[in-house]
């Protein structure tokens, strides 16, 4: 939970910019959002299917913890000052994943099985370094993008994101967050 405060700030503006960048993605997150209930109850969370796609597939293509580190310690001499970095834009977006892997594709997690690039996300890592808050990450993302997106209006469009292929690292924002509607 220590990172969340910097990463998933990250993933929520980058999913909100995603998300009003393409107007039949917004679309059907607006419709989902008017669906599923006033926004302040967890209930209406849980019904957000579609905007969770969304923020898995913003957290895909542009991962708000880029990297990590460590040291393999198994069969290493003590003191060995060697680490491993796991750069992770670059292992989700291998074009050997297939054609869609630098494409907005939030339909991918919601599938049975997950397609190749959704399989390879590290979004949250996996094993003993997996990420033990991601469902309360996805929770308060998701609870925030509800409001933001379906209350208040908010938008951040920015014309790199608007179209596939998208660049490997997210774009400087290009444009000012504004508010249809306020509090």
């Amino acid at each position: 939970m220590f990172t969340f405060t910097g990463s998933g700030t990250d993933l929520l503006t980058r999913t909100v910019c995603m998300v009003t960048s393409r107007l039949d993605v917004h679309s059907k997150v607006l419709g989902e959002i008017r669906n599923a209930g006033p926004a302040d109850q967890a209930e209406t969370v849980g019904r957000l299917p579609y905007l969770e796609a969304c923020i898995r597939e913003t957290g895909r293509l542009f991962p708000p913890v880029t990297k990590t580190f460590h040291r393999p310690s198994a069969g290493r001499p003590v003191g060995t000052k060697e680490e491993t970095v796991h750069y992770f834009p670059l292992l989700q977006r291998d074009d050997a994943l297939g054609a869609t892997v630098h494409e907005f594709r939030p339909e991918r997690w919601l599938e049975r099985a997950l397609d190749a690039p959704a399989a390879a996300s590290n979004l949250f890592l996996r094993g003993p370094r997996a990420c033990p808050g991601q469902d309360l990450i996805l929770f308060v993302i998701k609870a925030a993008a509800a409001k933001q997106l379906g209350e208040l209006g908010l938008s951040a469009q920015q014309q790199r994101l608007a179209r596939d292929p998208l660049p490997i690292s997210f774009p400087p924002i290009e444009t000012q967050f504004t508010a249809a509607r306020s509090l």
